[in-house]
């Protein structure tokens, strides 16, 4: 299973007395961020696109977890655990 982190895009815009602008959006999915991608090069913006992979340790740990050993949670384990 590979796990990926939101599209995240940045858009840069410049003025005139080079300052630039830095807008970062977390779209929910690739479809509404290739609608901002479309969007900021319409309005002739600079679009930088990162991708952020999860951390490789978190997703081995993750990985390990859900092959382990697995338990019921009944609602008298619940109680159990929770101290009620």
């Amino acid at each position: 299973m590979i796990y990926n982190a939101p599209p995240i895009l940045y858009l840069c815009a410049h003025k005139k007395s080079f300052v630039m602008n830095t807008i970062t959006i977390h779209a929910k999915n690739e479809h509404d961020l290739g609608i901002f991608i479309t969007l900021a090069k319409r309005l002739n913006a600079v679009v930088e696109r990162e991708d952020e992979p999860y951390n490789p340790e978190f997703v081995t740990k993750i990985k390990k977890s859900q092959s382990g050993k697995k338990i019921e949670l009944t609602p008298e384990l619940q109680r159990e655990l929770l101290g009620l």
